[in-house]
């Protein structure tokens, strides 16, 4: 029996993980990559289709093989399909002809191949990635929707909410942008006299967590840093006062949608002024 600790912090989970027509041995693997960390939801209870069009960055579809082949050419499914990002796994005996056309057919979805050595360890880790790259998504989209994506320090932010949280680095943003260091930081400047590739990287890390605000609004602001990675839920909240001019109270309870508060700050520092804070 576990403990009452132990008990706690699976109840407090807030991912969910939707299987899609999985084997009882693929299940169980689920399930333990998911402990204390998501719950299993049965997929007829989500509709997770149609649920996975809204872009809900605390659900991850995880499908097999036999799953995807049944579906992915259904005309009312492949659309959508298309777009969301989930975990497909592949028994081992899948040939490399195979995993070449899975990969094709499921270009939003990472492969994982069951029975190897170190596959709980992978599929634990793409779940991680595939729920992480569905909130950039959903941010990439709100950023070019608020802003466009033609000035340099606007693709820079995409960038870096991209990278987030897994890297957080100014070599892996300039990288990404295929550009050295010292050319990225030179345009930055150019575009924006002061902004710096540090700063777009802690914009980055407050549209992160506003998103998880936005998307989890029962969540608190400490959980939201430590689904980042940030050093301390503190020094995410005075990053939040130095950027924005808000604390983070102020944020989740006043602030319809949070991800918009921020990118208005963002905005604001670059020198144009916008509405501050629309309230519920």
């Amino acid at each position: 029996m576990p403990s009452r600790s132990a008990a706690r912090y699976v109840t407090q989970a807030r991912g969910l993980i939707v299987p899609l027509g999985l084997s009882p041995a693929e299940l169980a693997l689920v399930q333990t990559a998911a402990a204390g960390r998501f719950a299993l939801v049965p997929s007829r209870s989500v509709q997770p289709i149609l649920q996975a069009d809204a872009v809900r960055h605390e659900v991850v579809h995880v499908a097999s093989v036999l799953w995807w082949t049944g579906r992915h050419a259904d005309p009312a499914f492949a659309p959508v399909l298309e777009r969301i990002r989930m975990v497909l796994l592949m028994p081992s005996d899948t040939l490399g002809e195979q995993q070449r056309q899975l990969a094709e057919q499921a270009p939003n979805a990472l492969l994982v191949i069951l029975g190897e050595r170190g596959a709980a360890h992978a599929l634990y880790s793409a779940i991680d990635v595939v729920r992480n790259h569905a909130v950039a998504d959903a941010l990439l989209r709100r950023i070019g929707d608020a802003l466009g994506t033609t000035q340099v320090a606007t693709r820079a932010l995409c960038a870096a909410v991209e990278l987030l949280p897994a890297e957080r680095s100014v070599p892996a943003l300039a990288r990404s942008l295929f550009l050295s260091e010292r050319s990225l930081r030179r345009q930055l400047d150019n575009a924006s006299p002061g902004l710096t590739p540090k700063r777009v990287l802690s914009w980055a890390t407050l549209l992160h967590a506003a998103w998880h605000l936005e998307a989890m609004p029962g969540d608190s602001f400490d959980r939201a840093a430590r689904s980042l990675g940030a050093s301390s839920p503190g020094n995410l909240r005075r990053l939040l006062r130095a950027r924005t001019g808000l604390k983070s109270r102020t944020l989740r309870a006043q602030c319809a949608r949070p991800v918009d508060r921020v990118l208005a700050a963002w905005v604001e520092e670059r020198g144009r002024d916008i509405p501050r804070c629309r309230t519920s």
